[in-house]
């Protein structure tokens, strides 16, 4: 019987590293709720929050360079060439030596600033929470590194077993604390000792997978394909932030808090594309590039059956959701979020699993440079058209005009047809489903 179960449910390395990635969410979610009911002071629970803020400020886009740089690169590379024993090159091992200098550099960012403008950080999160700041971006980000071990190896359900008990240890460690009454200083050792657990386990998978040597050479090929992907992502990333400062150069407090409530874009669509994309990408080295790209169109399959639908009706249900979950006052961030759900639109096309899995890295930076210039740009006219909702547009256009400028060039460039790896006709589909969608709501409940 359970053999049978196992058959029905296989979970792959793609499928692994989503369910990973929900459970991680999963357990941030679980969290906050639990730190909120715990009776912690609004204080204390907005310094944890900051935390874990900063802590992802300044550690998303080198985190995400290293990580999907090494994904094309593993057992492929030119400095150890194509490996196949069971204990492969050193790539895994080298990739963890970039990640603990980065996190180093961070932390210790961290701490020069925070000693550098005392007044402001004690006014903000406390020069005491500065160690814990600083221990927890040394720890989380190379800790990063063991879900991708088990992807690049092929155990799946290996990361979704490590997930549910890495995370299920966070969760303890940080609730517990907070359940009885402890100050913050026991709920941060929670987190950064689970932290540490995560990072000392990344150590051991290392021991068992990789050879533990240093290479200039490999490091060179890592960082020449990973600074661009680093310099993409800090440009995209930067755009929501970008976009609030616009808000409130126009706007009170008050509307931007309707703003911010409401520019949320679905974790589980981001979070499930993400995961797949990161999964795919190896397959550049497994197989031919026509094989590859007919992957990419059968794994997404799944995904447009399940997220367009799923969004298409929180778009119809966000007006009645949004007071109940807030109260009447927040009842403009619906309008707001809709629009941020049709970001599921170019979410679910993947040109840049292409473009990373072929090496081919620099032109993301071009597209994410084009993409925050022209959101930027939008965004002050839009401003003044429709007001918050104008600013929430203009991210949608541009998210859509750089997925379609690295389409456009993968065809030119690489002679590869969109058809070879997007669905065109249902993704066309529910694309036009869920704007025909949004713009009904927008007419009968709207108020922008």
């Amino acid at each position: 019987m359970l053999n049978s179960l196992k058959k029905k449910i296989r979970i792959d390395e793609l499928s692994g590293l989503q369910l990973f990635q929900l459970v991680r969410y999963g357990s941030l979610l679980l969290i906050s709720i639990v730190l909120a009911k715990s009776g912690l002071d609004l204080e204390s629970f907005g310094r944890y929050e900051l935390i874990i803020f900063i802590a992802g400020a300044v550690s998303f886009f080198w985190l995400t360079g290293i990580i999907q740089s090494l994904l094309p690169l593993y057992k492929n590379s030119d400095a150890f060439g194509k490996t196949t024993k069971d204990k492969g090159g050193p790539e895994l091992f080298n990739a963890f030596f970039l990640l603990l200098v980065f996190a180093l550099a961070g932390a210790l960012l961290i701490i020069l600033v925070a000693y550098s403008m005392p007044g402001v950080v004690e006014e903000r999160l406390s020069m005491g929470l500065v160690p814990f700041l600083a221990a927890f971006v040394v720890f989380q980000a190379p800790s990063s590194l063991a879900e991708y071990i088990y992807v690049l190896r092929k155990k799946g359900t290996r990361a979704v077993l490590y997930g549910l008990i890495a995370f299920g240890v966070q969760i303890l460690a940080v609730s517990i604390p907070a359940i009885m009454g402890l100050e913050l200083r026991w709920i941060l050792t929670g987190l950064v000792g689970s932290a540490l657990l995560r990072f000392i386990w990344v150590i051991i998978l290392l021991a068992g997978t990789s050879r533990l040597s240093l290479s200039r050479a490999f490091i060179k090929e890592h960082l020449h394909l990973g600074l661009p992907i680093m310099l993409s992502v800090l440009l995209s990333g930067s755009a929501s932030y970008i976009d609030g400062f616009i808000v409130t150069g126009y706007f009170d407090e008050d509307v931007f808090a309707v703003f911010r409530n409401g520019a949320r874009e679905l974790p589980l669509v981001a979070l499930l594309a993400h995961a797949l994309s990161s999964a795919l990408v190896p397959k550049f080295n497994e197989m031919e590039p026509g094989s590859a790209l007919a992957m990419i169109k059968e794994r997404s399959l799944p995904l447009i059956k399940i997220l367009f639908p799923f969004s298409l009706v929180l778009v119809i249900a966000s007006y009645y959701l949004f007071p109940i979950f807030y109260d009447d006052r927040f009842y403009d961030s619906a309008g707001v979020f809709n629009l941020y759900l049709l970001l599921v639109i170019t979410r679910l096309v993947f040109p840049q699993t292409i473009l990373i899995g072929l090496k081919r890295t620099r032109i993301l930076v071009l597209a994410s440079a084009l993409e925050l210039v022209l959101n930027i740009a939008l965004s002050l006219v839009l401003v003044r058209v429709w007001g918050i909702r104008g600013v929430a547009l203009a991210t949608v256009i541009a998210y859509a005009f750089e997925r379609g400028f690295l389409i456009s060039w993968i065809k030119i460039k690489l002679k590869i047809d969109p058809g070879q790896y997007i669905h065109t006709g249902k993704h066309l589909a529910w694309s036009a489903a869920i704007i025909a969608v949004y713009v009904l709501v927008e007419l009968l409940l709207g108020s922008g």
